[in-house]
């Protein structure tokens, strides 16, 4: 059941099939959404990170930015918070329409089970030969969706599901349309005062879940993870507090999470912050270059804003960032999901390919 009226679901699937840009998100935790709308066509396309200072806004960036695939910033021309508001904003919206939403590619299509595997024993040799530490292996799998699909709807499912994520609905010209429900926060706060999380290592949710049950697969993950943001954060900041490892649920998994909380040094640019940090271990692998090497070599699939981030950029106010994991691209008729896992050396392909499964299940439960 949504908790939008029918005249502003309709209003934002329309939006998504038009040259508008728009984003529609609520915090992990929180009881509003808030709505973010530009006025005029498309959003403003950024040269690089550094093009956020003194900014605000929406933004969203892909794992890899490119021509095809950019960062852009979507102005609040609108904005709003909570159900009234929204409902208020969208009643005087009349979007227009700029033909049907893109296709998946044509690798998304043709993926299967045997891609996935050739491409991880590629990464296994890449690992084993000592080209990289980790390397983050995804994939994709196209869904059909009933000709009712409603992703304005599906946003509002995916925030009755998962309370703890970050639920979010961007559109824009450049991007496309996408839909997430992640647990991975990667830059938040304001002025002085940010944190951020290492979040890696992936098991089933069981009751009572403990950090010993954790194999040394999962946590060597998550200690690159660590490391990296220790080192990134450590060279920008005055102070930092780390809290972790703990087990954190995100919908029917669990993940390893440390937290680290930090204090700017004066001066220090959060634009560039964010620059260093993307992406991660826990989205690419490490080293950083040589990983970003191995994943085009092997991933049979573009990621796109798979493993970017999205979130609200305002640096003299608050700030909220994430990474857009358990996400899916919409299509007319289809959708396109990703999923993806972090190997090490002690990594073996079935369970791999059985967690990106479990990952993809967050969504594609919804679209049922």
């Amino acid at each position: 059941m949504s908790f939008l009226s029918p005249q502003a679901l309709g209003v934002l699937d329309a939006l998504c099939r038009s040259g508008s840009a728009f984003a529609l998100y609520r915090l992990p935790g929180a009881e509003d959404c808030r709505l973010v709308l530009q006025h005029g066509p498309g959003a403003e396309v950024l040269p690089d990170f550094a093009a956020l200072a003194g900014r605000s806004g929406f933004v969203a960036a892909p794992f890899a930015v490119s021509a095809e695939c950019p960062a852009v910033l979507i102005r609040p021309d609108v904005a709003a918070e909570g159900i009234w508001q929204i409902e208020q904003a969208l009643a005087g919206v009349q979007p227009e329409p700029c033909g049907t939403l893109p296709g998946p590619s044509a690798e998304s299509r043709a993926a299967d089970k045997p891609g996935y595997m050739r491409a991880f024993g590629m990464a296994m040799d890449a690992l084993r030969a000592g080209r990289v530490g980790k390397v983050v292996l995804s994939r994709t799998a196209v869904q059909e969706v009933p000709p009712f699909f409603s992703p304005a709807e599906t946003f509002c499912r995916a925030c009755e599901c998962y309370p703890s994520a970050m639920a979010c609905l961007f559109h824009s010209p450049q991007t496309g349309t996408w839909l997430a429900a992640t647990p991975e926060q990667l830059l938040c706060g304001g002025g002085l005062d940010w944190q951020t999380v290492a979040l890696a290592g992936t098991m089933p949710l069981q009751d009572g879940a403990r950090l010993a049950d954790w194999d040394a697969k999962n946590r060597a993950e998550q200690a690159h993870v660590v490391d990296y943001i220790r080192d990134t954060v450590g060279a920008c900041a005055a102070q930092v507090w780390e809290r972790g490892p703990v087990v954190s649920p995100a919908g029917r998994l669990a993940h390893l999470r440390s937290d680290f909380r930090f204090r700017l040094q004066q001066g220090a640019e959060p634009c560039a912050l964010l620059q260093a940090l993307h992406p991660t271990p826990a989205v690419c692998g490490r080293s950083k270059e040589a990983a970003r090497r191995v994943i085009a070599e092997c991933e049979p699939a573009p990621r796109r804003y798979y493993s970017g981030f999205f979130g609200m950029w305002e640096p003299a106010g608050r700030t909220d960032i994430f990474v857009n994991l358990r996400c899916m691209q919409i299509h007319a008729g289809c959708v396109t999901l990703h999923a993806g896992g972090g190997l090490v050396p002690e990594s073996a392909a079935e369970p791999e390919w059985l967690e990106t499964e479990a990952k993809m299940n967050t969504l594609r439960s919804l679209l049922t």
